[in-house]
C-alpha cells in the first residue's frame, strides 16, 4: 500500500493524448467567482509569492509571517530564505487558533500575514480571525491543503486561499493560490496591486522555472508500483515525519506532466472524496473489529473528506508503542508534521502543539486502498 494515490493506465493513457486545459478551466473545482488563480508546483511557493506580495506593496524591509505552532517545517523552506520573520501563535484544543493567546502577542509583533489552517480536511472557524486580520491590518490567508475542494467553511474568509490537489491525486505536483475578491483586503479592488501581484509570479517562475527530471522520475516510479514493484515499506521512528522528508522545493512552476494529468482527472473529483471517506470509515471499523486500537480515541466523525484516518491516544508513551506495532504489521502508519525548530525549542509556550505531534497517529485514506489491503494489514496485527 503506497501513502500517494496511484494513477491508472486510462488516467496515464488519457493525460499523454488529451492537451492541457488553459489555466480558467483548470483551476475551476476551487475557483469562486472573481478569484483570481495562480498556479505553483507547491503550497510553500504560494506562500512565498504573498509574503513578496506584501513585501512589495508595503514597502517594509522586512515582513511578520504569523502560523499555527502546530505546521510543517519543511513548507516554510522559501519563506526563510526569503528572510520573513514568523511568530508561531497557539491553538485551541479543537485545533483553531487561540485568539486571545493571538491578541496578547499582538502587543510586541503585530502580523503582516495570518495563516489559519483548515486541518486534514476539516473547516476552521474563522469569523475571529477576520476580526483579528482587520484589527492589525493583516492578510487572512486561509492553507487549505487539506482540503480536496472547496467546502462550507473553507476558501470562504481569507485574502488568499491555499489548495494542493498534488496532496490528493496522483500528480507529481500542482498547487493554486486563490487571491479573493470579496476577501477583508479587497485585494483584487485594487488594479495596481493586482499588477505587482502578477509580476510577482511571473518573475519567481522565470527565476526558478521547473524541475524537468523530477516528474520523469515520479512517471517512473508511478508506474513501477502499478506494475506491482513495490520497494519495502519504509520504518522510521516515532519522531521523524515520513510524509514530507523528502519534499522537492527547488522548482515554483507546476510541471507539464501534472497539468495534462489533472486535466484529465478534473471530472474524478467527486469520487475520489467518496472513496477517501468510505477508506477512513473502512480502517476505524476493521481496526475496531480486530480489537487492536482499544486504547484510541476517534479524531474524525464529521462527513467532510478526510486527508487522513486520524487517531488519538491519551499519551506520548501509549502513541509510541502502538506506532510500533503498527509498523511491526506493516500497516503505513505516519506521524505530523514535522514541527519547526523555533515550537520544539519552547515546550512551555508551545505545549499543546507537542502534545498534538506526539499523540496522534495517521493512516492514508486515498482513492488507490482497496479493502483487501486495509484487511490484510489489519490481520498482520
Amino acid at each position: 500500500m503506497t501513502h500517494a494515490p496511484l494513477p491508472t493506465w486510462s488516467e496515464l493513457v488519457a493525460a499523454l493524448k488529451t492537451p492541457p486545459l488553459l489555466d480558467n478551466e483548470i483551476s475551476a473545482p476551487w475557483r469562486r467567482s472573481g478569484d483570481v488563480a495562480v498556479w505553483f508546483s507547491r503550497s510553500a511557493w504560494s506562500l512565498l509569492a504573498i509574503a513578496q506580495w506584501r513585501k512589495s506593496l508595503t514597502g517594509q524591509p522586512s515582513i511578520t509571517v504569523w502560523l499555527p505552532d502546530f505546521f510543517c517545517n519543511a513548507s516554510l523552506i522559501p519563506l526563510r530564505n526569503m528572510g520573513v520573520r514568523f511568530q508561531f501563535y497557539p491553538l485551541t484544543d479543537l485545533m483553531s487558533p487561540d485568539l486571545d493567546a493571538c491578541r496578547t502577542l499582538a502587543d510586541e509583533t503585530r502580523p503582516d500575514l495570518f495563516l489559519l489552517v483548515h486541518f486534514f480536511g476539516r473547516p476552521s472557524p474563522a469569523e475571529e480571525a477576520v476580526a483579528f486580520c482587520r484589527s492589525t491590518n493583516a492578510w487572512l490567508i486561509e492553507d487549505a491543503a487539506h482540503v480536496l475542494r472547496p467546502i462550507a467553511g473553507v476558501g470562504e474568509h481569507g485574502d488568499c486561499v491555499l489548495y494542493s490537489p498534488h496532496k490528493h491525486l496522483p500528480i507529481p505536483n500542482g498547487a493554486v493560490l486563490m487571491v479573493r475578491k470579496r476577501g477583508p483586503a479587497r485585494l483584487t479592488d485594487q488594479a495596481s496591486a493586482m499588477e505587482i501581484f502578477q509580476d510577482v509570479h511571473s518573475c519567481l517562475h522565470k527565476t526558478h522555472g521547473y524541475s524537468h527530471w523530477q516528474p520523469g522520475l515520479w512517471l517512473v516510479k508511478r508506474v513501477l508500483q502499478l506494475l506491482g514493484i513495490r520497494p519495502m515499506l519504509r520504518t522510521s521512528s516515532f519522531l521523524t515525519d515520513a510524509i514530507t522528508q523528502n519534499t522537492d522545493l527547488t522548482h515554483p512552476k507546476m510541471s507539464l506532466l501534472s497539468r495534462r494529468l489533472l486535466s484529465a482527472l478534473l471530472g474524478s473529483l467527486d469520487g475520489v472524496a467518496f472513496k477517501r471517506l468510505q477508506n477512513r470509515l473502512m480502517w476505524e471499523n476493521l481496526l475496531i473489529k480486530s480489537k487492536s486500537v482499544q486504547e484510541a480515541i476517534w479524531t474524525t466523525t464529521e462527513a467532510y473528506t478526510p486527508y487522513f484516518s486520524g487517531f488519538i491516544f491519551k499519551n506520548e508513551t501509549l502513541t509510541e508503542k502502538i506506532f510500533l506495532r503498527w509498523q511491526r504489521a506493516r500497516l503505513p502508519v505516519s506521524t505530523w508534521p514535522d514541527l519547526p525548530p523555533e515550537v520544539t525549542a519552547q515546550k512551555d509556550r508551545h505545549r499543546n502543539a507537542l502534545l498534538l505531534r506526539k499523540t496522534r497517529l495517521y493512516l492514508p485514506v486515498h482513492q488507490s486502498i482497496n479493502h483487501s489491503q486495509v484487511s490484510d494489514c489489519v490481520h498482520n496485527l
